[in-house]
């Protein structure tokens, strides 16, 4: 058996992809690519399709990873060598599988040499080689299970830093509220709190919720320090172990098969 890992993207603005689905879709038909920090290397759109689901429109396609120079090179195994060999075409490195749609993109990453965050930021970069479009501010969805369980493990909170905040006007949960006053009033969008001594942050402030409450919303990123036993621990929602995922395993010859059900079925979860 072989397996992938599907990640959620998610637009945090509440912006809708259409604008996405139209530059892929051109990306695609005029065969354009993009370079992302690694010179070595490049990314092409492949397979792409416009489709409908429950009357929502979505994109299909791959993203492509594969190698400027059209050269590779082998191992000879009789002779004891390695050696550079010539190819007919740019070798592919890896691709990666995905759908966007609606608000929400869902990537396939399998194995290390395309990772999710790769994918991600090499759509971004052939969304933003088209000028006039609205700013996309796109990120992985945090996973609460992971939250709630560090928060509810821990004895003492020293420290919570709230960065990278959306505003919500008029939310009607009122520890929401309390917090986005608290937010607006401190004039920033980036903000912490901290109590190093004795029990430390209280976690039941209605402040502390409304945060918590906009980081399961992906309003915000959040970041805690505390203690357990006397030991630091730390949790930070940007770390890709603290985003939502799954592993899909399938047999050989069934991957993009096995990859596009299990997005039709998030999609039908999420729409």
């Amino acid at each position: 058996m072989q397996e992938s890992t599907i990640w959620t993207v998610v637009e945090r603005a509440g912006i809708k992809l259409e604008p996405l689905f139209d530059v892929l879709k051109k990306a695609h038909s005029s065969k354009s690519i993009v370079a992302l920090q690694e010179d070595e290397y490049q990314y092409a759109i492949h397979k792409f399709e416009e489709k409908t689901e429950r009357n929502s429109r979505y994109i299909s396609a791959q993203l492509i990873k594969y190698k400027k120079e059209t050269s590779i090179e082998s191992y000879d195994i009789n002779k004891d060598r390695i050696e550079t060999e010539t190819t007919a075409n740019p070798p592919v490195i890896s691709y990666s599988n995905f759908v966007v749609f609606s608000k929400y993109i869902l990537i396939e990453q399998k194995g290390r040499t395309l990772g999710q965050r790769q994918i991600l930021n090499a759509l971004l970069k052939f969304y933003e080689l088209n000028e006039n479009l609205p700013r996309l501010d796109l990120g992985f969805i945090l996973d609460t299970k992971v939250l709630d369980e560090f928060i509810k493990s821990q004895e003492k909170i020293t420290l919570i830093r709230f960065s990278n905040i959306v505003l919500n006007p008029d939310n009607p949960d009122k520890n929401i509220q309390q917090f986005e006053n608290f937010i607006r009033d401190t004039n920033g969008k980036n903000t912490e709190i901290s109590n190093p001594t004795g029990a430390g942050i209280n976690k039941n402030s209605k402040i502390i919720d409304g945060g918590l409450k906009l980081s399961k919303m992906d309003k915000l990123n959040i970041k805690i320090e505390s203690e357990s036993e006397g030991e630091k621990q730390v949790f930070n929602s940007v770390e890709g172990r603290n985003k939502l995922k799954e592993k899909v395993s399938y047999e050989n010859g069934e991957r993009d098969k096995t990859v596009f059900q299990r997005f039709l079925q998030k999609m039908r979860e999420l729409l």
